[in-house]
């Protein structure tokens, strides 16, 4: 399918293809390496499973949930300690509906996706305040 797919995407000038790999899945990895991809860096997700107040007490901090415009996002740019995944970049959130608006208030848990695994201290941070890891992963890319 990448043989069929790259040369159509490199026509329509796409210079790059980037794809996430769960770390544990060997064959797929071992494919997109023999197609051309590299593995550009190592993601972690995270689930903090809320009470039903959507609050959630942890040692030294509470954390809780508030609304945030997308317009609002700009505010964050300049704080980035690294660039976020394809999926969860500015622009791509930009682009979703306004669903957190119909599921305000009935959320049970935040996911954090694709932190970045070589920020060690984001991680520390996070399973420190009860996130729980749940799954890693590799960001793999392709000049095309």
């Amino acid at each position: 399918m990448l043989a069929l797919t790259l040369p159509k995407l490199k026509g329509k000038g796409v210079k790059k293809f980037t794809l996430e790999v769960l770390k544990d899945n060997e064959p797929a990895i071992k494919a997109y390496r023999k197609a051309g991809f590299r593995i550009a860096r190592e993601l972690d997700c995270y689930e903090l499973e809320f009470d039903s107040a959507g609050a959630r007490r942890t040692t030294d901090i509470t954390i809780e949930l508030q609304p945030i415009g997308k317009s609002d996002l700009t505010a964050f740019v300049g704080s980035l300690d690294w660039q976020p995944s394809w999926e969860n970049s500015f622009a791509a959130i930009r682009r979703i509906p306004h669903l957190l608006d119909q599921i305000w208030g009935r959320v049970e848990s935040v996911k954090l996706l694709n932190v970045n695994a070589s920020d060690r201290g984001m991680g520390a941070f996070l399973e420190k305040n009860g996130f729980q890891r749940y799954v890693s992963q590799y960001e793999m890319e392709c000049a095309i």
